[in-house]
């Protein structure tokens, strides 16, 4: 399978979210792979998209692995910035998405896990 890691800018989520369905395409056809894992800072949740509109805009079904009420965000507001993206077979084998909450987990304060990262990281297994 393939993985495409990105960081979408706040200030063109929805532009940028369609655009990756050129890069998917892209993905897809030069290596010959259906089987897709998009994942990263999507920015996709909150006051910078609204995620009721979905991922509806790609050519191909999308498994969302992470659920959509997945807290992210090391900040007070809880929002699904980060996101795990599917397509092809693989979704077939891929569970239990979730965000790693390591403030929690190594009992760090709000400003330690700040020095960290704003964001925790995101995970899945693939059987």
């Amino acid at each position: 399978f393939s993985m495409i890691g990105i960081h979408v800018t706040p200030r063109a989520v929805a532009q940028e979210l369609q655009a990756l369905n050129k890069v998917y395409r892209d993905v897809r056809n030069r290596w010959q792979d259906s089987d897709v894992v998009l994942l990263g800072d999507l920015n996709a949740d909150c006051s910078y998209y609204n995620a009721s509109a979905g991922f509806d805009f790609f050519d191909e079904p999308v498994y969302e692995v992470l659920p959509p009420e997945t807290d992210t965000t090391v900040a007070a507001a809880r929002c699904t910035y980060d996101r795990i993206l599917a397509f092809g077979d693989i979704v077939r084998n891929l569970s239990q998405g979730k965000a790693y909450n390591f403030a929690r987990e190594l009992g760090f304060t709000l400003e330690e896990a700040r020095a960290v990262s704003d964001h925790y990281p995101v995970e899945f297994l693939l059987d």
